[in-house]
């Protein structure tokens, strides 16, 4: 099984982009299931750049988890937003089907 891998951006709306409004910029902890942190990477700059979003700098610490462990990290990570994110059933389904998983967005003017 490969790893999941959270990969944390920093992005701005490439163009007029509903999900921003008046802000100017977010950073989202991307997660991918891929055979390397650098595929993994790809994976998510393509999924940004996709949804309208340039990607102005990417953490260089990236870290790992099974998909299996989803609803404990959310639980660690985001308790505020489990209601909004995926469950443990679809993030694995999501994961299983390589899509990028994007958790919640942190905002900025």
């Amino acid at each position: 099984m490969k790893n999941v891998y959270i990969v944390m951006c920093k992005i701005r709306p490439i163009s007029q982009s509903t999900m921003f409004g008046d802000l100017s910029g977010a950073y989202v902890s991307c997660y991918a299931q891929a055979s390397s942190c650098e595929v993994a990477v790809e994976m998510c700059l393509e999924s940004l750049r996709f949804d309208g979003m340039h990607v102005e700098e990417v953490s260089d610490q990236i870290h790992k988890m099974k998909a299996s462990d989803w609803s404990l990290h959310l639980m660690d990570q985001w308790p505020l937003h489990v209601s909004q994110l995926p469950s443990q059933a679809e993030f694995e389904e999501f994961i299983y089907n390589n899509e990028v998983v994007y958790g919640p967005f942190g905002a900025f003017e």
